[in-house]
């Protein structure tokens, strides 16, 4: 990769936490200058800390306008990245909520 890649918050994105980086996938892969931010993604990613999708997957679960306090069903959850999505929107700042998500799928 020609230089350092950048990163960017999701602007449109509900509360902040979404960020987005000029390197492509098969760069932080491959590139041994990116080798500590792409085990740093491996591994909070594995343990469900992080999630990796692209921009336009988290537009639906934004046009919710989900907020905490609300009440969610969602009837195709797999494989949980809106799910994921949805329960950081419905969280407050200290990770709680008295909101209520139902994710539900086919298997």
């Amino acid at each position: 990769m020609d230089g350092s890649p950048s990163f960017h918050r999701v602007s449109w994105y509900g509360n902040g936490h979404a960020y987005k980086t000029t390197a492509s996938r098969k760069e932080i892969r491959n590139d041994e200058n990116l080798s500590k931010l792409h085990r740093f993604l491996v591994s909070n990613h594995r343990i469900g800390a992080i999630s990796r999708l692209e921009e336009v997957s988290m537009i639906p679960v934004s046009l919710l306008d989900v907020k905490p306090g609300h009440a969610v069903l969602d009837m195709c959850a797999s494989p949980g990245s809106k799910t994921a999505q949805i329960i950081d929107l419905v969280s407050d700042s200290d990770g709680y909520s008295e909101s209520l998500l139902i994710a539900n799928d086919a298997d």
